[in-house]
């Protein structure tokens, strides 16, 4: 019998980040001072970090839409899974 899954597989771009929180207390462990500090040395500005994170850090069910957000997404997860 053949059982099917109505979540999908959650691989590492599906993975949520959590809130701003979790993320900040993720960054500190792999080194970051601050979400404004990863901001920085990956060249964006800090407050569009904060409002990827609040928007799109807890989504599993898609990806951000536009391709700055989905940047932001997919380098956030490059450094956390350090």
């Amino acid at each position: 019998m053949l059982h099917y899954s109505m979540q999908p597989h959650l691989g590492l771009a599906m993975r949520p980040l959590g809130d701003t929180l979790d993320v900040y207390a993720k960054l500190v462990r792999v080194g970051y001072g601050s979400i404004k500090d990863w901001a920085d040395k990956h060249g964006y500005k800090p407050v569009t970090v904060y409002r990827v994170i609040h928007v799109w850090g807890n989504r599993t069910d898609k990806e951000p839409h536009g391709g700055l957000a989905r940047e932001i997404m997919r380098r956030l997860r490059e450094t956390l899974a350090q």
